[in-house]
């Protein structure tokens, strides 16, 4: 037995008065070093070790069990007895049941005090980050500024669940104003609402280098995402196919790919001139094109560095305010800000994408600058704001011709690059105007319907949302952002 288990006797005429059926325990001397190689002398082992004297077997009961414990017949265990070891055995027992129950009794506090929605939130106004700088729980944000936000940015929220697989194709023109916030310390360029089932997230970028993401349907800070990947003012945006990426263009001469939960540049485009818009492919979300001044380029997000195709003319064409390209990405159109003097010759001009040669550059021919374009829902058809205070309605098919029969002409511009949208449904077209008032017009008869008095002094972009059919956002001239339901 004392071999298997590896102690060592105290003396050898103990092991033979000990009964047979007990078990032995003997308590190993604490200056005995263990030969596990074989490399001390036996004399050694002699001068290292304890001197051995007689020992005392005394049997202690161990619940069911009864085990004989030899303890070496030496003045400092002669006080020892055997109530003594029941005594530190019971004190032990109690101390191991107590803690058990203050656990238990914690574990069904917490059960019966638990809340899905408040520990939620206990959780995010808890986080490390906030406890690292010593904020207090009311003024806890999210970090910003490229870092991994605390905060979960993509799931389906509760407003947009039960419509998002919706067929319905009803429309309503908002009422009232839902949300309202000072937005950027400069003009809000764009307003873009992510894609369907992550619709709670709208992105805005303005004039002070920034572009922010909103979530308006929350209780916590509305600016779950800064990114600050640009120098200079952000023109325009564009949101990937899985809605987790985001496309920039900014006078910094630079449009980037930025991941948007981490606030990280993943790919930059350098350019020679100013960057005004971008779009991504329809169809190939591995390219992007952009437009900068006389040049619309083609790029390949797997090879940064240079621009995979070059869209040029014979002749300049200005600074591209706009580009759009049709379902099947075949057809790309554009606008700029040249002018002719006796037409509006190269102001929209259509292109072919894989040739990239100009198809028509004759489409409008009044002398107004053509200074954003969206394309119909539903129908084969372009629509363009002019600086002429009207929205014009274009064919997308060949001649590619303005349609003079229908106007949207109730708001003005005064040559403010005014953004304008049309509802998921392509039933109704709201506009901006330079007053602050959002203009909703009839989409087949281009009758006004509607007027919304806003609290901005310019309503600069409208954006709508893709799955609420009554939600609509707005940004101004201030950096204000309102949305409107």
């Amino acid at each position: 037995m004392d071999a298997i288990l590896g102690y060592a006797s105290s003396n050898d005429e103990s092991d033979t008065n000990e009964p047979e059926e007990a078990s032995v325990v003997r308590l190993q001397p604490s200056g005995y070093k263990c030969d596990y190689f074989g490399l001390v002398s036996e004399s050694e082992k002699l001068s290292e070790s304890h001197p051995v004297g007689n020992t005392v077997v005394t049997n202690v009961s161990t619940g069911d069990n009864e085990v004989s414990v030899e303890i070496p017949d030496s003045s400092f265990w002669s006080d020892l007895k055997e109530t003594d070891i029941h005594k530190f055995q019971n004190e032990s027992e109690r101390n191991v049941s107590a803690g058990h129950s203050k656990m238990k009794n914690l574990s069904s506090k917490n059960k019966s005090r638990f809340n899905p929605i408040g520990d939620k939130r206990k959780r995010q106004i808890n986080s490390p980050t906030s406890s690292r700088n010593n904020v207090k729980p009311h003024e806890v944000t999210p970090s910003i500024s490229g870092s991994l936000t605390d905060r979960k940015l993509f799931f389906v929220h509760s407003k947009v669940q039960p419509l998002l697989h919706s067929k319905s194709k009803l429309s309503k023109i908002p009422s009232s104003r839902e949300w309202t916030n000072p937005g950027h310390a400069g003009a809000t360029n764009r307003l873009k609402w992510n894609i369907p089932n992550y619709s709670h997230i709208l992105a805005s970028c303005s004039m002070d280098s920034t572009i922010k993401l909103w979530n308006i349907w929350t209780q916590l800070d509305s600016c779950v995402q800064m990114l600050s990947v640009h120098t200079k003012a952000v023109r325009d945006i564009a949101w990937s196919s899985d809605g987790r990426q985001i496309l920039s263009a900014s006078y910094d001469r630079s449009s980037c790919i930025t991941d948007v939960e981490r606030g990280s540049v993943i790919t930059r485009f350098p350019h020679n001139s100013y960057v005004t818009c971008c779009k991504y492919h329809p169809e190939n979300q591995h390219l992007s094109i952009t437009g900068s001044h006389n040049q619309i380029q083609t790029w390949d997000h797997r090879s940064p560095t240079k621009p995979c195709k070059i869209f040029t003319y014979k002749d300049k064409f200005g600074q591209v305010q706009d580009i759009v390209l049709t379902e099947d990405g075949s057809t790309v159109f554009s606008c700029s800000d040249l002018l002719s003097r006796d037409s509006a010759d190269r102001n929209l001009m259509c292109w072919d994408y894989n040739t990239g040669i100009v198809l028509s550059n004759q489409i409008y021919q009044d002398t107004y600058n053509i200074i954003r374009m969206k394309i119909h829902p539903l129908e084969p058809q372009l629509l363009a704001q002019s600086t002429g205070n009207y929205i014009a309605l274009f064919s997308l098919q060949r001649p590619y011709k303005m349609l003079k029969h229908k106007k949207y002409s109730h708001h003005k511009s005064q040559e403010y690059n005014i953004g304008f949208d049309i509802s998921p449904n392509g039933q109704i077209v709201y506009s901006g105007s330079d007053q602050g008032k959002i203009y909703c017009y009839d989409y087949a008869s281009g009758r006004h319907i509607k007027t919304l008095n806003t609290n901005l002094p310019v309503a600069m972009d409208i954006a709508c949302h893709p799955v609420l059919p009554s939600t609509v956002s707005v940004s101004s001239w201030d950096g204000s952002i309102e949305v409107w339901r």
